[in-house]
């Protein structure tokens, strides 16, 4: 029946996707509850891990190691500055430093033991292949796993059942998701595109896996750099070897929640595939109408109910918390030392506020313009007859997120390239908040500036989930009035400064996402880029055979094709049963006869 066949990175994920979402409503359920209550406690061990523990205890695996690096950041940057003496561990009696007091509890929960949790967890496997072929055959299918990166996959998928058990503990909606058992057969893109043989979208990894782990897996790498600049690694020599352990979960976490999906998609690093991945991701933000916008508001559920759970606000509210607590108290410390007018009230006013002041402006500036010369073009328009029948072919729709009723609901207004507001918006948030923290670089106050760095980032965060969430309010019109086209209209928002001011909030929202997914984009694709030049190496070498190509080992555990060409020769096309070939869509490892048969099967 085909359902114990090899299945691709995907597929797998698809599977423990609508698994974990079932289990979280099974959780909630008071079948759930009763069975438990007339259970002995083995028995209702055994069913909490088999059931809704072995979920929830993902969830908490994959949320161990970014708490952890938070608590390490911030004992950190919360520690004294190193320029002044008078606030250092000696003087105040220790003789500990805050980066060693971290380094010996985090090699109190790393260490050799992972070793053991490793072999725990590959000890089903060990034991089912050593019953059934002997110990030796058994032993190299599990070393076989390791050095196929499986560690990687399985990171990754805990961090998705995590992901998917808790959104539907806090939003339900769980629902059957159809999928399929396909062979990893194909290379998928980078990012979502057109076909230029049919037009189709064809759907993309980075847009699929991006919300879900690689925003995280780029916020996890970033807060590593700034623990190891704030001096996280400056301890004792002993100390700092027995954190290689820690050091190897980070860079495993990392790799895992930012490559993985790419890692095992076949044929990633062709060359000439990576040429078209950088050429599609670069229409996908400069191409007009954008492609990214569609998609954003396709994940942003705008007009359906506000999504945050009281917990995720609580939890927004502790981080922020902390590290403005941090942040001030180094303030207090320094107005205190220094008492000049250089370190008054105001100045610490603007080291804690959000960077939202300058990009704001620069929002309500541009979309104040450009609705006034609209006003003025269709006034002038219409009083000396200059209008033409292909005037509106150059203006498009505001870029509103819903249909905010208005009094001046149909006229158009012309929107500029999202992709240049995005790169405005971040040179001015950046050049803000240094700015505003100048005063701490310029006396040697590295960590404090970090802090107030890392403050800042916290704080746009959060205003951007609480404007996304004003989005996601229901609209002010029931279903019949929507129905009919009768909308109630607000008298706050019957004029023409409710569309500049809502405008503006667009190009605000919007240019601070483009211009996360730009960033987070060029650094996986940069991060990928080493591993295609290499592979672009081996062509040149040994030409256009498969020799020493180590990712077909790592997907097939064998070369696939004989040449590069032979994986182009052929194509799956599931409704008409037949092969072609096409672009971008490859058989890997698969003859059209293995093909065949693989269809013939009941």
């Amino acid at each position: 029946v085909s359902k114990g066949r090899d299945m691709g990175f995907g597929a797998v994920l698809g599977f423990f996707s609508k698994l974990s979402a079932g289990t979280g409503e099974q959780i909630l359920s008071r079948q759930t509850t009763r069975l438990m209550e007339h259970m002995w406690m083995p028995e209702m061990l055994t069913f909490f891990y088999a059931h809704g523990g072995f979920y929830l205890s993902n969830f908490l695996v994959s949320k161990g190691i970014p708490l952890l690096v938070f608590m390490w950041l911030l004992v950190l940057l919360n520690d004294a500055e190193s320029n002044f003496e008078a606030f250092n561990a000696q003087s105040l009696g220790e003789d500990t430093p805050a980066a060693s007091v971290m380094a010996k509890m985090l090699i109190s929960q790393f260490g050799w033991i992972m070793v053991v949790f490793l072999i725990a967890g590959m000890a089903p496997l060990l034991f089912e292949t050593t019953f059934q072929n002997g110990f030796l055959p058994g032993a190299f299918r599990a070393v076989k796993t390791l050095l196929t990166l499986s560690p990687l996959h399985f990171i990754f998928q805990a961090k998705l059942i995590g992901t998917y058990v808790t959104n539907e503990l806090i939003y339900g909606g769980a629902k059957y998701v159809a999928t399929g058992r396909g062979l990893p057969i194909e290379r998928r893109s980078f990012i979502s595109h057109e076909s230029p043989q049919t037009g189709k979208p064809i759907a993309g990894l980075y847009n699929e896996y991006a919300p879900l782990a690689i925003y995280d897996g780029v916020e996890l790498f970033a807060g590593c750099l700034l623990a190891m600049q704030a001096g996280g690694l400056q301890v004792e020599e002993g100390t700092r070897q027995a954190l290689t352990w820690w050091m190897i979960a980070l860079f495993m976490n990392v790799c895992s929640w930012c490559f993985a999906p790419f890692v095992f998609n076949p044929y990633q690093f062709d060359w000439k595939s990576y040429k078209e991945d950088v050429y599609h991701w670069a229409n996908y933000f400069k191409d007009k109408p954008e492609p990214w916008l569609d998609w954003y508001k396709s994940g942003l559920d705008a007009g359906k109910g506000i999504r945050p759970s009281p917990t995720a606000v609580v939890f927004s509210l502790v981080i922020v918390g902390a590290w403005y607590t941090s942040l001030i108290n180094k303030m207090h410390l320094l107005q205190s030392v220094f008492p000049s007018d250089s370190y008054n009230v105001l100045i610490q006013l603007f080291v804690v506020l959000p960077p939202v002041g300058v990009s704001g402006a620069f929002c309500l500036a541009v979309s104040a313009l450009l609705v006034t010369g609209e006003v003025l073009k269709q006034t002038y328009g219409r009083c000396c007859g200059h209008h033409r029948d292909g005037d509106e072919a150059e203006f498009g729709e505001a870029p509103r997120l819903i249909e905010w009723p208005s009094a001046s609901k149909g006229h158009d207004v012309w929107r500029p390239r999202l992709i240049w507001m995005a790169i405005a918006v971040g040179v001015f948030d950046t050049g803000e908040a240094v700015w505003a923290l100048y005063q701490l670089v310029r006396i040697g106050w590295t960590k404090s500036f970090l802090a107030g760095i890392v403050l800042k980032y916290t704080e746009v965060t959060m205003l951007l989930s609480l404007v996304e969430s004003f989005y996601q309010l229901k609209p002010w019109y029931d279903e019949e009035e929507q129905a009919t086209g009768q909308e109630a209209v607000p008298p706050c928002l019957n004029n023409r400064l409710a569309d500049v001011l809502l405008s503006a909030l667009d190009f605000w929202l919007l240019s601070h996402r483009m211009l996360r997914d730009i960033v987070v984009s060029s650094f996986v694709l940069l991060g990928l880029l080493p591993f295609a030049l290499l592979d672009k190496l081996r062509s040149s070498l040994f030409g256009q055979t498969n020799i020493c190509n180590l990712h077909n080992y790592l997907i097939f555990r064998n070369t696939g094709p004989s040449t590069a060409a032979a994986a182009t020769d052929w194509q799956i096309i599931p409704d008409s049963g037949v092969a072609a070939q096409e672009d971008n869509m490859y058989v890997l490892g698969v003859t059209e006869r293995e093909w065949r048969r693989q269809q013939e099967r009941p």
